[in-house]
């Protein structure tokens, strides 16, 4: 609401009408734990029920940047507990209130000029006794050998979780330090991207500030190999191709930045330089109209490959052997042919029935299993899986934009910043890894041709699973390591009312 500031007629009735929605709904966050509660210690049924109100309770405490603390109850922590007292340590992060918190941070540069001018705004060097205190704690020592050379500096925050206070005290100092910078025309100072933090209520943690953290995608295990076949494809095309350069290098940015604000940008740069100018209309409509058929299509090989590297890990875990219904499945990895077969096959098919016989005891993983199955087991139920996935990515697309021109327009920073990271940077490196894809196995294609026979895979799929159900091939579905891609995921006595 704080952003609907306009004075049109149209505006004014929208923030009349959210007021109206707030009073009716209350406390939806309250709402929440006491349906949880309700709902814990009934029928199996509720399970599911408990695990969608857990989600809707994580995406709310994540939003107001509680992830450190989530990230605090460990399975070691809550096995001790009772499922009351669970929900009661879910509410209190639900609910916290604005704590004082001390947060300590290191900046790099003259020692002597740093603390001058941060004294200026009465910011002071942290006390060498506080120092000793802090370096009682083992891994907090380590972090200040590490920063020796450093200025250190504690500023008292009041914030509603660790991490909110890391990023505000972080803001903080940029803040006063990028003044100078700009006197100095040089970046001379910089914090870096580690803040310690501690209240009376809380032990002192590390807390990462960095755009990095809330990326969605980890380090890649086979990056070399990949790259090296990816450049003996299109390497000698880079020299000619600065639009797919000038992408590559904005991700780049991306990834290296110090502050969300860059990143954001950065990430926003190259989404739409790969989707390239609008033909008309809004550009904002005319990336999410780009970008989203893509990631969309992706959805259902990377459900379906997550679920395989669970069962996968499961398997290790306890020690069992793959079982025999997985039929294209090995010691080193589940197949996804598998696990599609299980999620498209029939109720109670075999491979189902094995891949759900392994997860009794692992119960989010019973429930991922089950609703991978309730939108999956069905063309129609897939296809429309499918839309509601692209209207979602669209919807995050013009967030994101919204995101960077809030900062670029107005000097504003959205309070969702931080969660559209992970999007935005999953968006950018799969949009621009099937362009490089496309382009490595066909020659003549530029990126241009390489988006619409993306967009036309999508649009095939969606019609195919309406129309003629039984033509949709496993090689439609799976990316890569399908070891009959002509094989059809259903028959039509699978599709035909009975």
């Amino acid at each position: 609401m704080s952003s609907l500031v306009d004075d049109n007629p149209g505006t004014i009735a929208l923030r009349h009408r959210l007021i109206i929605a707030k009073s009716l709904v209350g406390n939806f966050g309250q709402r929440l734990i006491t349906d949880l509660k309700d709902c814990v210690g009934r029928t199996p049924r509720a399970k599911e029920k408990i695990h969608q109100r857990l989600g809707s309770i994580a995406t709310i405490i994540h939003y107001n940047n509680g992830w450190s603390e989530l990230e605090g109850l460990s399975g070691d922590l809550l096995a001790s507990k009772s499922p009351a007292q669970i929900c009661d340590l879910i509410a209190d992060l639900l609910n916290k209130r604005d704590v004082e918190y001390q947060c300590t941070l290191s900046i790099s540069g003259d020692k002597g000029v740093v603390v001058g001018v941060l004294s200026g705004v009465d910011i002071y060097r942290t006390p060498t006794k506080r120092i000793t205190q802090l370096k009682n704690t083992p891994h907090i020592s380590v972090w200040f050998d590490r920063h020796v050379d450093c200025a250190m500096v504690t500023l008292t925050i009041q914030a509603s979780s660790a991490s909110q206070a890391a990023h505000q005290s972080s803001q903080r100092i940029n803040q006063i330090l990028n003044i100078h910078n700009l006197i100095a025309n040089a970046a001379t100072f910089r914090t870096t991207p580690v803040v310690v933090v501690e209240s009376a209520l809380s032990e002192p943690a590390l807390i990462e500030v960095t755009p990095g953290k809330h990326f969605g995608l980890s380090v890649r295990a086979n990056a070399t190999k990949v790259t090296l076949r990816r450049l003996r494809a299109i390497g000698p095309r880079l020299n000619d191709n600065l639009r797919l350069s000038n992408a590559l290098e904005s991700h780049r940015l991306a990834l290296s930045a110090g502050d969300p604000q860059t990143a954001i940008i950065n990430l926003w740069t190259a989404l739409e330089t790969i989707a390239g100018p609008a033909p008309s209309g809004p550009i904002g409509a005319h990336v999410a109209k780009t970008i989203a058929p893509i990631v969309a299509w992706r959805r259902i090989d990377k459900i379906v490959g997550y679920t395989a590297i669970c069962v996968h890990k499961l398997l290790k875990e306890r020690g069992i052997g793959i079982p025999p219904h997985l039929t294209h499945s090995n010691s080193h990895r589940v197949s996804r042919e598998d696990v599609l077969e299980a999620m498209t096959g029939a109720d109670n098919n075999p491979t189902a029935v094995a891949i759900m016989g392994l997860s009794d005891d692992a119960q989010l993983l019973r429930i991922r299993i089950q609703e991978t199955y309730n939108s999956f087991g069905t063309a129609d139920g897939m296809r429309k899986s499918l839309a509601r996935s692209n209207d979602r990515i669209v919807w995050q697309i013009h967030r994101i934009y919204r995101a960077r021109n809030l900062l670029v327009h107005r000097g504003e920073q959205s309070h969702l910043i931080w969660r559209l990271l992970q999007n935005a940077q999953y968006y950018t490196s799969l949009v621009i890894s099937r362009v490089m894809h496309d382009m490595a196995i066909n020659e003549g294609w530029t990126i241009d041709t390489a988006l619409e026979a993306e967009k036309l895979r999508y649009e095939h799929l969606v019609r195919t699973l309406a129309r003629h159900p039984d033509q949709i091939m496993y090689g439609d579905l799976i990316v890569k390591r399908c070891s009959n891609p002509e094989r059809p995921v259903w028959t039509k006595t699978d599709t035909v009312p009975s």
